[in-house]
């Protein structure tokens, strides 16, 4: 068996006519089970779970200014992995149950970036995001740039170019 289960509180809020602000907080939890028996001359069986929890503090914000559409905001996260753990029962040779132990992990991210438009035919978005992770007894910094840029030289054509770099800090 295996289900993931979410839950979301979220606040928007007009700050000023050209400042909004939309808040979040969830929760998630993930789990997978699974168990296999088999019959026979010699009963076996085979037992694995694994899973996940997180919980998210984010806000973003929108700030609206002449030839600017500025977002920006930050994200905390906190996560409990419990790694596959799998065992099996019923061997005369006897394998061992893994001993994985359950991993936390923290991120706190800002971001930032800017829309606006450089002539009537070029528009730009450039962004930069700052994140730090942290688990067990190490913690990371990783700076994640990026910038797109669209021409638009006709109503029907857009061409769009884009860079940027990607962190994945999860792995599982």
């Amino acid at each position: 068996s295996w289900g993931n289960h979410t839950s979301v509180v979220r606040w928007n809020m007009v700050i000023s006519p050209r400042l909004f602000a939309n808040t979040s907080v969830y929760h998630s939890l993930y789990r997978f089970k699974e168990q296999f028996e088999n019959s026979g001359k010699q009963k076996t069986g085979q037992y694995t779970r694994s899973g996940l929890r997180e919980f998210t503090l984010k806000s973003d914000f929108d700030l609206l200014l002449t030839g600017h559409a500025i977002k920006f905001g930050y994200q905390f996260s906190w996560q409990s992995f419990s790694p596959e753990l799998t065992s099996v029962s019923g061997y005369t040779t006897g394998i061992a149950q893994a001993a994985v132990p359950e991993a936390e992990a923290r991120s706190l991210s800002f971001y930032g970036e800017d829309e606006f438009i450089m002539s009537p035919l070029i528009s730009a978005n450039a962004g930069l995001r700052l994140l730090t992770c942290q688990s067990g007894h190490r913690t990371a910094f990783y700076p994640e740039p990026r910038l797109s840029v669209r021409v638009t030289p006709s109503d029907q054509t857009n061409l769009k170019m884009s860079v940027q770099r990607m962190v994945q800090t999860v792995h599982l």
